[in-house]
């Protein structure tokens, strides 16, 4: 648990920044403290007319609002509720217990994170005074905070790289061109945690759809002896290029521990996705796909990737559904889906489609 106070001079500003994100729905409010009404029965114009009349109070004071974020790691898992008692014992702590505020959790990054809106002027005018806060009372609270409820404690270099990793839009990683370690760090944040795989080769897959991969290393190699893990940049052809970049460089540090935790969780969840692909396989092989380009359109139609990629046993397929979030290899589908069954079966259909096109044509000479 980590908390991060900023003072601010105008409270329209703060409030339009959450409002940005509960529009785009990648924040919602789950608490206030100090108002008459619940969170849910809150209007903007409430939240708003509420500060303006504390703030009002007393118009001599610069940064009258105080901006925390409080973010926190994966394995704490959050509930809102949980997250709303934690807000209320952070502003008991740091002496805004009385204050009126509002809690947003965010969802637009995948740490779990909140921000709490308030402000510093008392209901006589008085102020508080938010120095001490920021240089001191507010760590001191965090770290009293996480011991408590057993969180994983603060990483100051966490919160540093958080603008820096922050998700805004991934699109494939163009080497040279685009900062690369931002690049693979917004593909890393998308797919590792939104995407359901349970090995490395599924992973690859959809990371590949962002030119990105995940190297582990030969099985004789000290980085695969020690269970690291590089994640690097890929040209057209997907070879590696670039630096390769440890794991523990990226905010949401995915190591091989970590990733295993999530092969595990994934196994599970993405059975129910099984059928769609598969249907959607059958479908493509007894439609007009008549070769691997119409094959891969039929599937991209449906929102599905066909991926081929080199394994331990010579190259394997593997399909990235991009609308359910699932990834499986042919092989994990089934003996029908694997990419020796495919490969005959499309070249043959190709074949049979020339020669009925010949035959067409020679009847119309004839």
């Amino acid at each position: 648990m980590f908390a991060k106070v900023r003072g601010n001079n105008s409270i329209r500003s703060t409030l339009s920044y959450n409002d940005r994100k509960l529009k785009t729905g990648q924040a919602e409010i789950i608490h206030v403290g100090g108002f008459i009404k619940d969170a849910k029965e809150l209007t903007n114009k409430d939240v708003l007319n509420r500060f303006d009349q504390r703030i009002t109070l007393n118009d001599r004071t610069m940064k009258p609002v105080a901006h925390i974020s409080i973010g926190f790691k994966h394995t704490d898992n959050l509930s809102n509720e949980k997250m709303s008692v934690l807000a209320d014992r952070y502003m008991e702590g740091i002496g805004f217990g009385e204050q009126p505020y509002v809690v947003y959790r965010h969802h637009d990054v995948t740490q779990p994170h909140m921000h709490i809106i308030t402000t510093n002027i008392r209901e006589d005018g008085s102020r508080l005074e938010l120095r001490d806060i920021i240089f001191w009372r507010s760590r001191q609270v965090a770290d009293t905070l996480a011991a408590e409820f057993s969180l994983q404690p603060s990483e100051r270099t966490d919160i540093r790289q958080k603008s820096s990793f922050e998700i805004k839009e991934a699109q494939a990683v163009d080497y040279g061109k685009s900062p690369t370690q931002r690049a693979i760090s917004d593909a890393l944040n998308i797919v590792i945690e939104r995407y359901q795989y349970d090995n490395i080769g599924e992973l690859n897959a959809a990371l590949s759809e962002y030119k990105v991969t995940a190297y582990t290393g030969k099985e004789s190699s000290h980085l695969h002896k020690v269970g690291g893990v590089l994640y690097q940049a890929v040209d057209d052809n997907g070879r590696r290029i670039g630096c390769p970049i440890k794991a523990s460089r990226f905010f949401l540090k995915p190591t091989l521990k970590y990733l295993e935790k999530k092969f595990i969780e994934n196994k599970t969840l993405k059975e129910s996705k099984r059928p769609r692909i598969e249907a959607a396989v059958d479908w493509a092989l007894v439609g007009k796909a008549v070769d691997w380009a119409g094959f891969r359109q039929s599937m991209e139609r449906e929102g599905i990737g066909v991926v081929v990629q080199k394994s331990k046993v010579g190259e394997e397929i593997y399909f990235v559904d991009h609308r359910e979030k699932a990834v499986f290899s042919g092989e994990s589908l089934g003996s029908g889906y694997t990419l020796a069954v495919l490969q005959p079966k499309l070249a043959q259909q190709a074949t049979e489609e020339d020669v009925a096109i010949q035959r067409h044509h020679l009847r119309l000479h004839l």
